[in-house]
């Protein structure tokens, strides 16, 4: 008997683990703002249609996260759709990679784990007062100080923040170095950019 539950138990993994990256993928694929700009004869969007699309972008992945904890009521299948919906959306080809994937980050973090949000927000304040205040500089700061600190959070905060507390440690490593990487790869151009200009100053 215990076999067959351990085997059954198994089997759910395994389809959370297919069908929740493919769940957020579709939900990240949506490219919200090519058909908000198409049924507009594409004029340059206002600033209250900026604020929809990203507004939208923040509720994907929120989406794609309830999703999997309605069918699974797992950490990771909330982990899987959200990190994937926000990856796909930052890295969307049918909106021509144009989001900067930051509010889609945001969001997949208040479904998954909200104290990522809090490091994150510590981290991009340091780095804009400490680095010389530029914002490609304090994002980068944010990234890559979450990376660094988040896999040694104690876990009774991040349990604190969460809807459903982890099973193992490295779940919630792995779901907060997924969102890490897919904001650094997207922010690397900005801070190429910064590089460059200080290298032409001297």
């Amino acid at each position: 008997m215990q076999h067959f539950i351990s085997l059954k138990h198994m089997q759910k993994n395994i389809i959370e683990l297919l069908m929740m990256p493919g769940i957020g993928a579709l939900c990240g694929a949506i490219p919200f703002e090519d058909i908000l700009r198409k049924s507009q004869a594409f004029a340059p969007l206002s600033k209250n249609q900026k604020i929809i699309i990203n507004s939208l972008a923040f509720c994907i992945p929120i989406i794609a996260g309830l999703i999997g904890y309605s069918v699974f009521g797992t950490f990771s299948a909330i982990a899987l759709g959200s990190a994937s919906s926000a990856l796909f959306h930052t890295f969307n080809p049918f909106a021509r990679f144009r989001s900067n994937g930051f509010w889609s980050a945001i969001g997949a973090a208040i479904i998954t784990s909200p104290f990522l949000i809090v490091l994150f927000a510590i981290m991009w304040l340091t780095g804009y007062g400490v680095l010389g205040k530029q914002k490609a500089i304090a994002m980068m700061s944010g990234i890559i100080g979450t990376a660094l600190l988040s896999p040694t959070t104690p876990a009774l905060i991040l349990q604190t923040f969460q809807i459903i507390p982890f099973a193992e440690r490295a779940e919630h490593t792995l779901f907060a170095l997924l969102l890490c990487m897919t904001l650094f790869i997207r922010n690397l151009y900005d801070i190429r950019q910064i590089i460059q200009q200080n290298a032409n100053k001297e």
